[in-house]
């Protein structure tokens, strides 16, 4: 299975936004939260954009997220909302990143809402996948969001799973390579870079590749 890495998401700056995608229930709030928390402990300025606005509750946990991190939040909903909200804070900030609505990858209509996210701006999607699960499952969605633009796949619940199954055959028929992985439900501390090294161990038995992940630890306190 030809599995492979991408350099992690940067935390200092970048020239495009990223938005995250997925599946219901992959983390992708969360995970935002993750990646902003990391570049604002770096002293970067950090904004924050959400395009999940009709979910019950999305758009509060986010914002209780951004208000601990003094980082400022932008709503926007559908990809036109999304263009001007970019186009206001391109150049302003250092990281962008998008929370974007949950979607069924296997109903077309909620598939093509999401390409049209995507095709609003210059944005990098990144597919926000959880550890575990069907494998043959995740290799169809993965399939799906591949074609609607994700190169790289951002692992969540890897502390809450010992079956790897399900990313691996996902990053192998979406041909995603991986880049970050979560690997506790910690915000500050809680998102790492994965390295050759480490996705070789992951591949070991379950007993011995949690204990001999290969991250690099940030034990920083939010500002």
């Amino acid at each position: 299975m030809p599995v492979s890495t991408l350099p992690p998401l940067p935390e200092r700056t970048s020239p495009r936004p990223f938005l995250l995608i997925g599946p219901p229930g992959a983390g992708k709030t969360v995970t935002v939260a993750k990646l902003a928390a990391r570049s604002r402990l770096k002293g970067r300025t950090v904004a924050v954009v959400t395009a999940d606005t009709v979910r019950a509750g999305a758009v509060e946990q986010i914002a209780a997220f951004t208000r601990i991190l003094e980082v400022e939040l932008m709503r926007a909903r559908g990809p036109e909302a999304l263009r001007a909200a970019l186009d206001e804070l391109s150049g302003a900030c250092d990281m962008i990143f998008i929370d974007s609505p949950s979607v069924n990858p296997f109903h077309r209509p909620d598939l093509d809402y999401l390409i049209s996210l995507i095709g609003a701006w210059d944005i990098e999607p990144i597919l926000v996948m959880p550890a575990g699960g069907d494998a043959s499952e995740a290799a169809e969605m993965a399939e799906a969001f591949s074609a609607a633009g994700a190169t790289r796949l951002l692992v969540t619940r890897l502390d809450l799973t010992r079956r790897l199954g399900g990313v691996l055959a996902a990053a192998d028929a979406g041909d995603l390579m991986f880049c970050d992985v979560c690997v506790n439900p910690h915000v500050a501390t809680g998102l790492f870079p994965i390295k050759p090294s480490a996705l070789a161990r992951l591949l070991l038995p379950p007993d011995t590749a949690r204990d001999n992940l290969d991250v690099e630890p940030r034990t920083e306190a939010v500002p």
